[in-house]
């Protein structure tokens, strides 16, 4: 059963009941509407309409029945019917919107047939309409005072109905509830707004943690080769046996650019000049740039007593410092 249109459902025209063979005129059941729970048929007969309030099944020998021009279907249960209304604001590009709800019951389908209240909320609309009391609160106000106007419009509305109450024929109206919605255009911009907002926080987070990102790996760069390669492994970008193995691979290149350079000194005869044997110079630089060699323990303790045994107190820890002054040799050193 359609609500569009309340309380009056439908309508139909009926034509002359036919009789056969002489026998009382029947009418076909069929050309009445199908009666719902809750409603109720309304027969036009002549002048007059009368409601049909038996529930049973027609047969269509009825004298109401058979004699009726037209047939109507109302529905007689209790209603709320909501009835929506624009009222004007300080501004001309927006109206409050008013929805005010009414519990309807109908009390009289004859007068309902009667008078065709076929849409109720549009007789109640009008009704609203009248009130210029109401119309004048939003004219005052802007979309901001929501609040004010809604508080306002409540209690105008509750006024007005108790005051003047709607009478419409064979229906019973009672004011419900009312409620002021925001404009459509304002809602949207709230939730513009809201939107922006959100996306601004969400970048300016963002940005707060790429530059806090940012400052701790250009502290990890200051540190060196060693914060680069830390900040790779923490990353995933290579493995901790990578990282170990391309350190074995830089130390290895050490060693070898230091044998190179040590071969350089022995070709000039550089290494002849110096106090200390040859090999435990090797030995020394060795250990400076080997940590494994250097753990080793009882071969770093070997170095350390040669050079103890050869007056020196403690070996150098830069390779200038094995590189001794012509000037600072005596003749004793030079002939040997």
């Amino acid at each position: 059963m359609s609500t569009t249109f309340w309380p009056l459902l439908t309508e139909r025209t009926l034509g002359p009941a036919k009789s056969r063979l002489l026998l009382f005129a029947r009418r076909d059941v069929t050309e009445l509407p199908r009666q719902e729970p809750g409603t109720a048929l309304v027969f036009t007969i002549g002048d007059r309409y009368e409601v049909l309030h038996e529930r049973r099944h027609l047969t269509g020998r009825e004298d109401i029945v058979v004699e009726a021009v037209a047939v109507s279907l109302v529905d007689v249960r209790e209603r709320f019917v909501p009835v929506d209304i624009l009222i004007p604001s300080a501004s001309a590009a927006d109206d409050f919107r008013i929805r005010v709800v009414f519990r309807c019951q109908v009390t009289d389908p004859e007068a309902v047939v009667r008078d065709g209240l076929t849409d109720i909320s549009v007789s109640l609309g009008d009704y609203l309409r009248r009130d210029r009391r109401l119309e004048s609160l939003g004219a005052m106000s802007g979309i901001d005072d929501l609040n004010e106007v809604r508080e306002s419009v409540t209690a105008q509305v509750k006024a007005y109905c108790t005051v003047h109450p709607p009478r419409l024929s064979g229906v019973e109206v009672v004011f419900s509830t009312v409620e002021v919605s925001k404009p459509t255009g304002l809602v949207e911009h709230a939730s513009r707004m809201r939107d922006e907002q959100w996306r601004q926080l969400e970048q300016r987070l963002r940005r707060s943690f790429e530059a806090d990102d940012a400052g701790w790996i250009a502290d990890l760069i200051r540190c060196g080769p060693e914060g680069v390669v830390a900040l790779a492994i923490s990353r995933g970008d290579i493995t901790a046996g990578q990282a170990a193995d391309r350190a074995y691979q830089v130390t290895d290149e050490k060693q070898r650019k230091l044998a190179e350079m040590l071969a350089l000194l022995q070709k000039d005869g550089h290494l002849d000049r110096l106090r200390v044997d040859a090999d435990i110079l090797v030995d020394a630089f060795t250990d400076s740039i080997t940590p494994r060699r250097a753990a080793a323990g009882p071969e770093l303790g070997k170095v350390d007593r040669e050079w103890e045994r050869r007056g020196i107190a403690g070996k150098p820890a830069r390779t200038e410092d094995l590189v001794l002054d012509e000037d600072e040799l005596d003749d004793d050193d030079i002939e040997r």
